[in-house]
C-alpha cells in the first residue's frame, strides 16, 4: 500500500492482470547457486488475477512499480517466488511458504501496520550449502538436472536457494531501468525474524540464463560451468547477479554501512538500491569476474530479493520478509531519501 512514496506524475490507473510467475535463478553466498522452481511460468492464466497499480512502459517518468496490493508490476511483469531445483524433502532444498506457478499467483498479505495494508510477504528456510568436496568433483548428485535438460553441456551446481522477485516486463523481456532518468530503485521492507543478510539483485543480459521452456525473451550472453569449464578452474557469469547486500546489525561477521543495514526485526524501513551500488557477488572467483559484463541498468530483466544462504558448515537459516512500495527513483528523488547514499548518486 502507498506510504511516504516520492511521486512525480506517476500514473496510477488500474491494470487488470492475470496470475503469473516467472522462473528465475539466484546467485548464492556459499558458492554459485542456480535455483528456480521448475513449476513457475512467465505467464498466468487468469486464476487469481487481480487489479494492480498501473503505469506506462513508454512514459517519461519513473514508475511506482508495485504497491504490494497484487502480483502485478506496473510495467507488465509479475511478482513470483523461486526455489532451487533440488527434490522436495532433500537436505539441500530451500523451502518457501508461497510457491508460485502458472496457475498459482503470489498472494499479498495484510500487514499488521494499517498504513501499509497489503504487502508482499514470504517466509521459509534455506539449508546449508552443498559439500564442496562433491561440487568440486562435479558429482552428479550436485548438478542441476533442470538446466542440463535444457542445456545438455551444462554442469551447474544446484546450491540451495530461494527468494522473491519480479520480471519488469512480460516474459522477462529486456527493460531499460534508466527510463525517466531513474538511478535506482527504492522499496519498503520489514524483516520479521532475525536474518544475517538479504541480497537485492538485478539480473541482466549477460548474467542471467534464459529459460527456454518458459520463453524468456532475453538473449543468452552468459557462460555457465561445463566439463571443460569447471567450477574449480573456470568461471561462470550465468547467475552471477550484481547485487546490494543488506546486513543485520546483530550479524557479528557482517560489515555494512548505514545505507546497507537492516532495521530491527518488525520495523518497516525505506531502503535504496542505486544502480551505482550494484556489486559483483562475493563468491565470484577471478575467472568469473573476467567474464562478467559491467553492470548495465539499461539491460535489466528482473529484480530479486535473495535470501541468505548459509555456508557448508552453517545451520539452516530461517527468513521472513515483507516488501512494499517498490519504486524507480531519479537522482532528485533519491536525494530526498535518507536511506540513499548521496555519494553514490
Amino acid at each position: 500500500m502507498l506510504k511516504h512514496i516520492v511521486l512525480s506524475s506517476i500514473g496510477l490507473a488500474g491494470l487488470l492482470v492475470s496470475c503469473g510467475a516467472d522462473v528465475t535463478r539466484a546467485a548464492g553466498d556459499g558458492g554459485l547457486a542456480a535455483g528456480g522452481n521448475g513449476d513457475q511460468s512467465t505467464e498466468g492464466t487468469n486464476a487469481g488475477g487481480q487489479t494492480g497499480v498501473g503505469g506506462s512502459s513508454q512514459g517519461g517518468n519513473p514508475w511506482l512499480l508495485s504497491l504490494g496490493d497484487s502480483n502485478a508490476i506496473a510495467t507488465s511483469g509479475y511478482w513470483w517466488t523461486y526455489t532451487d531445483h533440488n527434490a522436495a524433502g532433500s537436505a539441500y532444498h530451500a523451502v518457501i511458504n508461497q510457491v508460485t506457478s502458472v496457475t498459482v499467483a503470489l498472494q499479498p498479505e495484510l500487514d499488521s501496520d494499517t498504513v501499509h495494508g497489503n504487502v508482499i510477504r514470504v517466509s521459509g528456510m534455506v539449508p546449508a550449502a552443498l559439500p564442496w568436496s562433491l561440487v568440486s568433483a562435479a558429482d552428479p548428485s550436485t548438478l542441476d538436472g533442470y538446466w542440463q535438460a535444457m542445456y545438455p553441456d551444462s554442469e551447474i551446481p544446484a546450491y540451495p536457494a530461494t527468494g522473491v522477485g519480479f520480471g519488469f516486463l512480460k516474459n522477462n523481456a529486456v527493460f531499460d531501468g534508466t527510463r525517466g532518468g531513474a538511478v535506482g530503485i527504492a522499496f519498503d521492507m520489514k524483516i520479521n525474524v532475525d536474518m544475517p543478510q538479504i541480497n537485492v539483485s538485478m539480473p541482466m543480459v549477460g548474467t542471467d540464463l534464459p529459460d527456454t521452456y518458459y520463453a524468456d525473451a532475453f538473449p543468452r550472453r552468459c557462460q555457465y560451468y561445463t566439463a571443460s569449464n569447471t567450477i574449480v578452474s573456470g568461471g561462470a557469469s550465468c547467475f552471477a547477479y550484481h547485487r546490494k547486500t543488506f546486513s543485520s546489525p546483530t550479524c557479528s561477521s557482517c560489515t555494512a554501512s548505514a545505507y546497507a543495514t537492516l532495521a530491527a526485526v518488525g520495523q518497516w524501513k525505506r531502503y535504496c538500491a542505486l544502480y551505482s551500488e550494484m556489486e559483483i557477488p562475493t563468491w565470484a572467483n577471478a575467472a568469473t569476474v573476467q567474464l562478467l559484463p559491467t553492470f548495465n541498468p539499461t539491460q535489466l530483466v528482473k529484480m530479486m530479493w535473495d535470501m541468505y544462504q548459509p555456508p557448508e558448515s552453517g545451520t539452516p537459516a530461517a527468513f521472513d520478509v515483507s516488501i512494499d512500495n517498490v519504486q524507480m527513483v531519479t537522482a532528485a528523488q533519491a536525494r530526498q531519501l535518507a536511506s540513499c547514499d548521496l555519494s553514490k548518486i
